[in-house]
């Protein structure tokens, strides 16, 4: 019951009433009788909102599989970015059937490799030190991110670019997976998520509607109610600016 929420619900709900109306509007074109023109398009509302349901479980079953699939990913990006050289590439070359050379370099059946973890981009300066080094030929590196710049390094001098999604495959298949024990992040407060919701990019549609429902006010017959949505967007552009000042 974890999985239905109020937004899946309403959703549901929605898509009944709109196939209702639907239904109704058809069927009542084929079917003079009104009260088994209800009951057909009651029938198809009720078929509708469970293909709906059960769309949506699907739909939002894949999204948290992605979602936990990219947390993972994200989780050990972060692991492998504070633990040592020496230590990655040890964990690389027991997943390789390679052999640890000391600092960041393995030896694996197609070639020499560095390990590169970090948590920034790697950039050319870094490959560049490498190669200056004067290490044994490296034919490939594996890290987390790398900038264009150090992409079109590697790819001047033939060095194959591994990054941490084929490197997680890599641990989970040989059994390699190390235990990440890292510090849960936590949640924002309510006031915090509300706030980082009024962004600055959003003043301007706030600003003309709600200065559009005031100058609407001046024509209608029920002002009242054009004035007081008006004033609330208005005050909500405001918002989106104090929230979120820039320097």
């Amino acid at each position: 019951m974890k999985r239905i929420t109020l937004a899946l619900v309403s959703d549901c709900l929605f898509s009944m009433l709109c196939a209702f109306f639907v239904g109704l509007a058809v069927i009542r074109f084929y079917v003079r009788n009104v009260a088994l023109s209800i009951c057909l398009s009651v029938m198809v509302a009720l078929a509708a909102g469970i293909l709906c349901l059960l769309f949506l479980l699907r739909r939002r079953e894949k999204l948290c599989e992605s979602t936990a699939s990219t947390k993972a990913l994200e989780r050990l990006s972060l692991y492998l970015a504070i633990t040592s050289d020496e230590s990655c590439a040890k964990l690389l070359a027991d997943a390789l059937n390679g052999t640890y050379m000391g600092g960041n370099c393995l030896s694996t059946p197609d070639g020499n490799a560095c390990a590169l973890f970090r948590a920034e981009p790697v950039g050319a300066d870094e490959i560049a030190l490498m190669l200056r080094r004067g290490q044994p030929k490296i034919s490939a590196v594996y890290l987390n991110f790398i900038s264009p710049e150090a992409e079109r390094l590697c790819d001047l001098f033939g060095i194959k670019i591994n990054r941490v999604g084929k490197v997680m495959e890599l641990l989970k298949s040989t059994g390699n997976l190390p235990d990440i024990s890292l510090p849960e992040e936590k949640k924002r407060g309510i006031l915090k998520r509300i706030k980082s919701r009024f962004t600055r990019r959003l003043f301007p549609s706030l600003f003309f509607s709600g200065l559009a429902l005031l100058a609407f006010s001046a024509f209608t017959f029920y002002p009242v109610y054009y004035v007081v949505f008006g004033s609330a967007l208005m005050l909500l552009s405001a918002l989106c600016l104090l929230f979120n000042q820039s320097s």
